[in-house]
C-alpha cells in the first residue's frame, strides 16, 4: 500500500495548503495569496495547479491595461513622456509596461484606470 501524502504547509506556486479536505476523493483545501480558498484534489496538486486562477485573470487585465496605453498613444497622438504626465506615472514606468518588461502593479493600475474611466 502507498504511504499517504500529507500536504498541510507545503506551497504549490502560490497555493499554501492549509488542510484536508472532507471529501471522497483524496482532496486539500488551499489558500491563495490572493485570499481566495479553493479546494483541489491530490493529483492536481502535485501535478501542476499554482494558483486559483487569479493568475490568469491578471494577465488579461495586464493586457487590457497595455491595449489602453497603445491606443491612447496612438489615437490621443500623445508621446511617450505627455502620456505619463497625464496618468502620473514616469515614462520608463510606461515604457517598460508596454513592452512587457514588468507587470503593471496595483497602484499603477489604478491611476491607468483613473485616467481612462476619469
Amino acid at each position: 500500500m502507498a504511504k499517504p501524502i500529507y500536504l498541510i504547509g507545503h506551497r504549490f506556486g502560490i497555493l499554501s495548503v492549509i488542510s484536508e479536505a472532507k471529501s471522497g476523493t483524496k482532496s486539500w483545501i488551499c489558500k491563495c495569496d490572493c485570499g481566495t480558498k479553493i479546494t483541489l484534489r491530490e493529483c492536481d496538486l502535485i501535478h501542476g495547479t499554482m494558483s486559483c486562477g487569479c493568475k490568469g485573470r491578471g494577465d488579461k487585465i495586464q493586457k487590457k491595461l497595455v491595449k489602453m496605453l497603445k491606443n491612447a498613444l496612438k489615437i490621443e497622438k500623445l508621446t511617450m513622456q505627455e502620456l505619463a504626465a497625464k496618468i502620473g506615472l514616469s515614462q520608463p514606468t510606461i515604457g517598460s509596461y508596454i513592452a512587457s518588461r514588468h507587470a503593471i502593479s496595483i497602484k499603477s493600475a489604478e491611476k491607468i484606470l483613473e485616467y481612462f474611466e476619469g
